[in-house]
């Protein structure tokens, strides 16, 4: 089995496969932003862990 994570600035997905490339299990769980009042956006990485965690 293999896993792939792909953390990004919207969410955390992972991809589950076997040893033949089929998938087995995905996951997604989201983000949340900060938005400041300048514009500014920005993610406390403790989130991306959790996000992982919820899988």
């Amino acid at each position: 089995m293999y896993l792939g994570i792909d953390c990004g600035t919207q969410g955390t997905k992972a991809l589950l496969i076997d040893e033949h490339g089929i998938a087995q299990d995905r996951g997604h769980a989201m983000h949340e932003v900060i938005q400041r009042a300048a514009g500014a956006r920005e993610q406390d990485p403790k989130w991306w862990i959790e996000a992982l965690r919820y899988q």
